[in-house]
């Protein structure tokens, strides 16, 4: 078909419709929720009281191409070919899929966190649990990590003794 001006006449082909031809309400209703605008949204798109809109926020236009798996550039402007070479049925899957890592990212990220946290926690209390079952000694069979040597402390200090030649006139009388 060759160029169309009206993003209207266009969306309604790309539908399977008739020239001139509205789709009725519960198929604007359904097309409406499947690229998630309101109604009154798409209903504005082939109003026929002189008050047609002839354009759609670029997200939604998107959506609309990919529904009707027709060309964006045709729908948007009318020039190019109708037809979707591309993409196929297996990108498409591909595009759902990041769609809905989109917008479950938060709460996977979220429960990754939580499972950290519990993994860190487990383990605090596995080496607590080998602290005292090693009698507290410092040493970890798990972790293979013995303590560091210590050197005893002495109990009693010893006084250093004097040579024999430095004893007093009175010592050397005892000795």
């Amino acid at each position: 078909m060759g160029e169309m001006t009206d993003y209207g006449a266009r969306l309604a082909e790309a539908m399977g419709l008739k020239p001139g031809e509205a789709p009725s309400s519960a198929a604007m209703k359904d097309f409406a929720a499947k690229i998630g605008v309101s109604y009154q949204a798409v209903k504005k798109l082939f109003n026929t009281d002189g008050q047609r809109s002839n354009s759609m926020q670029s997200h939604n236009h998107s959506r609309a191409a990919r529904l009707l798996r027709v060309n964006p550039d045709w729908l948007a402007t009318g020039e190019g070919t109708k037809d979707l070479t591309f993409p196929r049925p297996e990108e498409l899957q591909v595009l759902e899929d990041f769609r809905l890592l989109e917008q479950y990212a938060p709460e996977l990220l979220k429960l990754s966190l939580e499972l950290l946290h519990l993994n860190a926690d487990s383990q605090r209390k596995t080496n607590d649990t080998l602290a005292a079952l090693s009698g507290d000694n410092g040493y970890h069979p798990a972790t293979n990590i013995k303590p560091a040597p210590t050197t005893p402390v002495a109990t009693e200090a010893k006084r250093p003794q004097a040579p024999p030649s430095a004893l007093t006139h009175k010592q050397k009388g005892k000795a």
